[in-house]
This record gives C-alpha cells, sequence and structure tokens, in this order.
C-alpha cells in the first residue's frame, strides 16, 4: 500500500466504500487459513482478522460506515466461499456493511468491462486497486479524474441500494437458492 491509501484508512471521517470483483485474491496473509479452510478445519478463532476487525469496530464506534460490495459470479469459487465462510461474518458482526452483487446483474448499473476494484473514501477520494491475472495485489493508485470519481460515487450508490445483505445472501445459500 502506498502512504497516502494507507492514510485514507486513517482519515475519512464519514464513510468507506470497498468494491471487490474478483472471483479469487491471492493474499499472503490468507494462505495458511484458506488451506486450512479447503482441508474442512472448523471455523477460526474469532482473532483470525483482529487488525481489520479491531478497525472496523472503532471506525464503526466513531459513527463512520464502512460498506463492501461483493460482485460474485453464478457458481462461488472456493476462494469466495472461505470469504464468506471465514471472513465476512465477523467483519459484519465488526461493523461493516457487506452486499453482494451477482455478475450477472452487474449490466443494470454499469458496463461490466469498465468495472473493476476500488476503495472510495467519503466520496472524495477514489482509488483505483490493481491485481494481477491470479489475484495478487498490485498497488492502489489515487484516480483525480473529477468525472471518474462521480461516476465511481453513482456507482457505488446504485450497488448499495441493489445489493442483497450478507445475512440474506448467507440465508439464500443455505437454503439453496
Amino acid at each position: 500500500m502506498t502512504n497516502s491509501f494507507s492514510t485514507a484508512f486513517e482519515s475519512f471521517e464519514r464513510s468507506a466504500f470497498r468494491l471487490e470483483t474478483l472471483d479469487t485474491y491471492s493474499v499472503e496473509e490468507e494462505k495458511a487459513s484458506f488451506a486450512a479452510y479447503l482441508a474442512g478445519d472448523p471455523l477460526p478463532p474469532p482473532n483470525l482478522g483482529v487488525q481489520w476487525t479491531s478497525f472496523l469496530e472503532k471506525a464503526k464506534s466513531a459513527g463512520k460506515v464502512i460498506t463492501r460490495v461483493r460482485l460474485i459470479p453464478a457458481k462461488l469459487t472456493p476462494y469466495l466461499k472461505y470469504e464468506f465462510d471465514w471472513w465476512y461474518a465477523y467483519n459484519a458482526k465488526a461493523g461493516e456493511n457487506i452486499l453482494v452483487v451477482k455478475s450477472s446483474e452487474i449490466g443494470k448499473f454499469v458496463s461490466p468491462e469498465r468495472l473493476s476494484d476500488f476503495w472510495l473514501f467519503d466520496d472524495q477520494l477514489l482509488y483505483d486497486l490493481s491485481y494481477d491475472t491470479t489475484g495478487n495485489f498490485l498497488g492502489a493508485e489515487l484516480n483525480e479524474n473529477a468525472d471518474e470519481l462521480k461516476e465511481r460515487c453513482l456507482l457505488a450508490e446504485e450497488l448499495c441500494g441493489n445489493g442483497l445483505p450478507l445475512i440474506q445472501f448467507i440465508s439464500a445459500q443455505r437454503n439453496g437458492n
């Protein structure tokens, strides 16, 4: 992460929005827990992601809203199942608002080829995230294009207005929907 990107997490005042579009991310810190998940191990201890959940709890207690919209394909990848089963429940409990949007529905909001991962802070700072073809994080770049900022703010609003809350998504998955 660049210093300015890291600083955005400390300095935002009202809201932070994250769009996740990849079916798989390759995160060094997750490799052991992902392998354990694939091996069928039980849920990890709640302190597995303690740094992030602590951040979420502090943000929530300060009245800040952190929202993540997760784009999903028709069939969940093993990595996506891992995210939902082992991470998102803890994140949601700590205060992150997590919404799910099916890839098949994304065309209603934006041209799919223009869709990419980003963070948006206070509807004023836009960071485009770059990944390689295997999901390794390459970096975050501040996007100062005013038109793109406006476009992403509108996209975030549309996705939030049409996303399925995490608890409803999990319930639907358990019921085979």
